[in-house]
């Protein structure tokens, strides 16, 4: 096992992980962001931590908040979430320290960490690392995921390249990788000095950055070497130079797997090809033996990523026949429906790993100029560019993603479509995240696609939303700094809030220009508030932080309040992130994902004076008078019932006739309330005598 004597050569793997509370529910990633400045503005008996992986851990780092009492607080490390995390073996019970960060040495193995106090009496945190390795790979030469640029000779579980220039040990670990670690046991010195570690994205290993030249020593057994920002798909041991022999005993590689950020997306297709029956959310659903295609050439594939972000590499799984070659585009645009954005590489033929080299966007396209698509799955490994939590798409269980969704063969205004929904199904469909989204467009992948469908979003009483928006990460935000009387409800228009000089907030219309302030969720950023002294519309400001920062500053207490107070310039207001927020689902759920072709600026909807709704077309959200008949989706939830009916009647119900004419007209009248997936059947009740003409059946 890879040893270390030193937290400075180790990486803190709870870094920006959720710390959660389940009583009150709090969770929050401030308290892991190597910030100590942060604290926990709740006090919970039980903070705990999921590393989202099983980890050797080393050392636990506490900070607790300056005269806060951490008297009694177990620490334990394992991996059961049962009692959240308490059940796990304990580390250390925390006796009353005066310093204000402690280290506890623990060296223990698990996937949860977690601080309990016994008894009802919480406590307040502001900071927690922890330390230790994450074994992702242990390859040794005998094991098969290994390569040799020579053939090889295996002797007493040490291999050995055949002499020649250049010998090149490789591991391909098959997905993307940040690597920690390299520990190499070499079968002799001579054999390993002057060596090179290669690490990155191609299967060459002198195409990728060496990342460590090896100077041996006698008498050393093996070597260790730590890393920081190296990332890569293979490792290689290259031995420089002409008639070379590299012998290996043993390679072990630590680190951290990269977020597949492709899983958390939405997927389209510029068209479907009739004659096969797939959905194009295949392409994300982590399976290698599903396959999404397209009839011809000139055809596309892409995930939408919902916010851009930094790509470090795309991966291609290709039918091994698919195409002549697909090219890979990266961009923030969909001109020509994304294939006008930057070409980050080329795939033929099977598996394809593109380097984007940290280019940064929203949409990756497929496209082939030569004959049609089958791609089984697409991976986009990178990170948000910017910290922006205003959209909702986490996964959702399969409880919550039952939904059936409907489309029935009429045209209707929105209020109309609602009630025949209602009627007949459950509502107008709802979209609550990315997964749904997939579900939707699947579902309508056999449809005229240029049709725009009637969605369960429309227009409602506003409620005020904070623009960085994330319940999980911040908490309820029900703090609020009114001035007396406001905001003053104006009919017709929409209120974005602004801050006075004084602290306290006013309801004006979103379409004036103030200066703003600005809320940088980056961990590289020191000063988390900007003030941009320019002044814009509310939707602008909102764009231009999201652009430069994340969004415009979220206020969730008095003390963030006073921050934001300070900065405000005299006699001016400033945009804060709140606003009314003008939509509404048919179920008043307080979901807020959005899929917008266009972001409807608030302020002019209602300049006609006309009710607005929500239609979907071409894959995305826009928005028209409730009055226009159009198609619409209904859900329903997959669930069987069962309904008995008794029939008395003058005539021989066991006649197999007249039990036939009863089923007809009751199937009959089942689908002219649309309703066709059912069965009915005959079963009969005997009761005390004999049942004869005139007896009772049961439906």
């Amino acid at each position: 096992m890879l040893q270390s004597s030193s937290q400075n050569t180790r990486v803190n793997v709870a870094y920006r992980r959720m710390m959660s509370c389940p009583t009150p529910y709090y969770s929050t990633s401030w308290m892991t962001d190597g910030n100590p400045g942060t604290c926990s503005s709740v006090k919970c008996i039980n903070w705990w931590v999921d590393l989202v992986g099983t980890y050797n851990v080393v050392d636990v780092v506490i900070t607790k908040k300056e005269g806060s009492s951490t008297q009694g607080i177990e620490i334990h490390i394992g991996n059961s979430h049962s009692n959240n995390g308490q059940d796990n073996p304990r580390c250390a019970v925390i006796s009353a320290f005066t310093a204000t960060t402690v280290t506890f040495r623990c060296n223990m193995k698990g996937r949860y960490v977690s601080t309990h106090r016994p008894g009802t009496t919480g406590f307040y945190l502001c900071d927690v690392k922890v330390y230790g390795d994450f074994v992702i790979q242990r390859d040794t030469a005998l094991e098969g995921l290994t390569w040799w640029s020579s053939r090889a000779r295996k002797f007493r579980g040490c291999v050995t390249s055949k002499a020649s220039s250049n010998p090149v040990f490789r591991i391909d670990l098959h997905k993307m990788y940040r690597i920690e670690a390299v520990v190499i046991r070499p079968k002799t010195t001579e054999n390993f000095h002057h060596s090179g570690i290669h690490v990155g994205l191609s299967p060459n290993g002198l195409s990728n950055a060496r990342v460590l030249f090896v100077d041996a020593e006698s008498g050393i057994k093996t070597y260790s070497y730590n890393f920081t920002d190296v990332e890569g798909r293979y490792v290689f041991v290259l031995l420089p130079g002409s008639n070379k022999t590299l012998a290996l005993c043993d390679v072990k590689v630590y680190g951290m797997a990269i977020e597949n950020v492709a899983l958390k997306g939405v997927t389209a297709r510029s068209s479907r090809d009739p004659e096969i029956n797939d959905s194009v959310s295949w392409l994300i659903d982590t399976r290698l033996d599903t396959y999404v295609s397209t009839p011809g050439a000139f055809e596309w594939m892409r995930v939408d990523l919902l916010v851009p972000h930094t790509v470090t590499a795309i991966q291609v799984f290709l039918e091994s026949d698919c195409c002549t070659m697909v090219e890979v585009r990266l961009g923030n645009s969909l001109e020509n429906d994304g294939n006008n954005n930057t070409r980050c590489g080329s795939v033929m033929n099977g598996t394809g790993l593109v380097n984007c080299s940290g280019r940064q966007g929203r949409y990756v396209n497929l496209y082939s100029s030569t004959g049609g698509l089958k791609v089984s799955e697409v991976e986009v490994y990178g990170q948000k560019e910017r910290f922006n939590y205003g959209l909702t798409h986490d996964y959702c269980y399969e409880a919550q993603c039952s939904r059936h969704i409907v489309v029935p063969a009429k045209s209707l205004d929105w209020a109309q479509a609602r009630e025949y929904c209602r009627q007949r199904y459950t509502d107008l469909v709802i979209i609550n995240n990315a997964q749904d989204m997939n579900r939707v467009y699947d579902m309508m992948g056999g449809l005229d696609n240029h049709r725009a469908f009637w969605i369960g979003l429309s227009q409602g009483v506003p409620t005020w939303t904070w623009a960085l928006w994330d319940e999980a990460r911040y908490g309820a935000q029900t703090f609020r700094n009114w001035e007396g009387g406001e905001p003053v409800s104006q009919h017709g228009k929409y209120l974005c809030a602004a801050m006075a000089t004084t602290g306290k907030w006013k309801g004006v219309e979103c379409h004036v220009r103030n200066f703003f302030i600005c809320h940088d969720g980056s961990p590289k950023v020191q000063q988390k508030l900007v003030l941009v002294a320019r002044a814009m519309t509310f939707q602008q400001a909102r764009d231009y932080c999201g652009a430069h920062h994340t969004d415009l500053a979220l206020i969730r207490d008095a003390t963030d309040n006073q921050e934001v107070q300070d900065m405000v310039p005299e006699r001016t207001l400033v945009w804060i992130g709140l606003y009314a927020e003008p939509w509404a689902w048919v179920d008043r759920s307080a979901s807020s994902f959005r899929y917008w072709l266009k972001t409807p600026s608030y302020w002019s909807l209602n300049a006609t004076g006309l009710q607005h709704c929500v239609y979907m077309w071409k894959g995305k959200w826009s928005w028209r008078p409730c009055s226009v008949k159009a198609p619409f989706l209904c859900y329903s939830f997959k669930k069987k019932h069962m309904l008995r009916m008794q029939l008395e009647s003058d005539l021989d119900l066991s006649d197999p006739i007249v039990q036939q004419l009863v089923l007809e007209k009751l199937k009959a009248q089942m689908k002219l309330k649309d309703i066709s997936n059912f069965k009915i059947r005959w079963r009969r009740i005997e009761k005390a005598g004999a049942i004869g003409e005139g007896g009772r059946r049961e439906l």
